[in-house]
């Protein structure tokens, strides 16, 4: 016989309870897990936003204010995305580099430098989405 909060559980009673209790703490496991996600993707989104140093400089703006998270829930979890809304199309460029042509479209006249941006921004996201699990899981108390 096993101790429960002062009540005594039978053995019949062990399986259940025990399931019961793996059940409970997966569900907190998850939505610590989409919380996390939810907070380290808009901080990324708001350390692509702000520009900071390597970053392209946009004088008018658009590709800094564009940056966008998204959080979609499938059958499998949670899929945490930041992506440029409406410059799309610039960031692979900037973030390696590209052929740069005359202004009429005839041939290479130069390449145009990289902006490294987005690489260190996806590292910092991936180490700090481990370590905000990590943190909030240690913290789960579930019912005894």
């Amino acid at each position: 016989m096993a101790r429960a909060r002062g009540k005594v559980i039978g053995v019949n009673d062990f399986s259940p309870y025990l399931k019961a209790l793996l059940d409970e703490y997966g569900k907190e496991c998850l939505s610590v897990t989409i919380s996390a996600a939810d907070d380290v993707s808009r901080e990324a989104s708001h350390k692509l936003a702000i520009n900071e140093k390597g970053a392209y400089t946009d004088r008018r703006g658009k590709y800094t204010r564009s940056w966008r998270a998204e959080l979609r829930k499938t059958n499998t979890g949670v899929l945490a995305t930041v992506y440029n809304k409406t410059e799309y199309r610039l960031t692979h460029l900037l973030e390696n580099g590209h052929d740069v042509k005359n202004r009429k479209g005839g041939p290479v006249v130069g390449t145009a430098d990289p902006h490294p941006h987005i690489a260190d921004v996806e590292e910092w996201a991936i180490e700090q989405f481990e370590l905000e699990v990590a943190a909030r899981i240690e913290g789960i108390h579930i019912r005894r």
